[in-house]
C-alpha cells in the first residue's frame, strides 16, 4: 500500500527495502521518464547502479502508444 512511510523513503531505501530485499528483483523494466523515491529523486541511472551492485538488470522500455496516447 502506498502510504506516508513508503512515500518518505529515499530512492536507495526504496530500492534496498522493496525491490531487492522485499521482492528479490532481478530484472527491472522501466519507462524512459522513470523516477522514484522521495521527491522523485532517483532515476534510471541511479536504479541501474543499485541494480548492478546486486547482479540485477535494468531495462528501459520504449514508449508504447495505445489509441494515440502514451502508456506510462
Amino acid at each position: 500500500h502506498f502510504n506516508r512511510q513508503l512515500a518518505s523513503l529515499s530512492f536507495s531505501e526504496f530500492a534496498e527495502q522493496k525491490l531487492f530485499r522485499g521482492w528479490n528483483a532481478r530484472h527491472i523494466i522501466v519507462g524512459r521518464d522513470f523516477r522514484f523515491g522521495k521527491n522523485r529523486e532517483g532515476g534510471i541511472e541511479e536504479l541501474a547502479l543499485l541494480a548492478e551492485a546486486r547482479a540485477a538488470r535494468t531495462e528501459v522500455f520504449e514508449d508504447y502508444p495505445l489509441d494515440g496516447e502514451r502508456v506510462s
